[in-house]
């Protein structure tokens, strides 16, 4: 026991609470553009099956360091005993938890209509979920270290995968492609108003707060991890409709962009390719006037 109250303890070893842009926010941010410029040059016209095990791969990642934070929610040492007691609020369905189960369905299925509509949705719902945290962690910061690395890390995660999908051609970049995606956003919606309803039912937001994807009817915008931005409170009807209409909208814009940085990218290579053959042309009649 001694050696697990060791291991606790390097768990749950503490350092100062990073701030918004600080030292640690910047570095992590500086890693994942790094990350995500790596993949758009590196992994062009990826074979499908390459795709599948990178995703499913990330997907594995994922789920062992988040085995590390319901350790830390759940389990904890008094006088020497490792004692558990369930914390329903780090209930593993929030959206950012949806990689564990999306990246791994992702990775087993082959081609057809949930396969592809998994591959919109991680290249676009998941960058807007991903960066909403990544650009603006400051309600998912704490003062443990290894908490810290996997907000990040995890979160990070989620825009390097979406950005290698778009990148790499597995997402068709067409206006339709986004609703292949609308049907698993609505699905795990109601999946997450599901268990809002039962934890209210049950008793459990009695106890501690229950409120997966932050939809619940029963609480209002203060307990938005952006509440600090909202100057006004916004009622839970409010708050599920906006989710339900607002989050497509950002994750089709996401398409929008990688559209046009395509189509950015093809007409600098055109213009190129255009040159140099003028070029070319100009040397060829050089050479017979001479």
């Amino acid at each position: 026991m001694n050696f697990w109250i060791k291991v606790d303890a390097f768990l749950r070893a503490p350092c100062e609470e990073p701030k918004l842009y600080g030292a640690f926010h910047i570095f992590m941010i500086a890693l994942v553009l790094l990350g995500s410029l790596l993949v758009c040059f590196l992994h062009k016209r990826e074979h499908p099956e390459r795709v599948r095990r990178y995703i499913l791969i990330t997907g594995i990642f994922v789920i062992l360091f988040e085995i590390y934070k319901p350790y830390l929610h759940n389990f904890s040492i008094v006088d020497g005993v490792l004692t558990f007691q369930i914390n329903w609020s780090s209930f593993p369905f929030q959206f950012c938890y949806l990689p564990l189960y999306l990246n791994v369905l992702f990775g087993v299925t082959k081609k057809g209509r949930l396969h592809e509509g998994l591959a919109v949705f991680l290249g676009t719902f998941f960058v807007v979920a991903g960066a909403a945290v990544f650009f603006y962690p400051a309600s998912v910061f704490t003062d443990i270290i290894g908490l810290n690395l996997q907000t990040m890390l995890c979160h990070g995660a989620m825009i390097i995968n979406g950005v290698y999908l778009l990148s790499s051609g597995y997402v068709k970049l067409e206006h339709k492609s986004i609703l292949k995606a609308l049907p698993i956003f609505y699905v795990c919606v109601f999946l997450a108003t599901v268990f809002n309803e039962l934890a209210y039912y049950t008793g459990i937001t009695e106890i501690t707060t229950f409120n997966m994807f932050y939809i619940s009817r029963h609480y209002g915008s203060a307990d938005l991890p952006v509440a600090e931005l909202i100057p006004f409170e916004v009622p839970p009807a409010g708050i599920f409709f906006a989710y339900l209409l607002g989050f497509p909208l950002i994750a089709y814009l996401i398409l929008l962009i990688a559209m046009g940085i395509k189509k950015g990218a093809l007409a600098i290579k055109s213009a190129f390719a255009y040159g140099v053959e003028a070029e070319n042309n100009t040397e060829k009649n050089s050479v017979k006037g001479g």
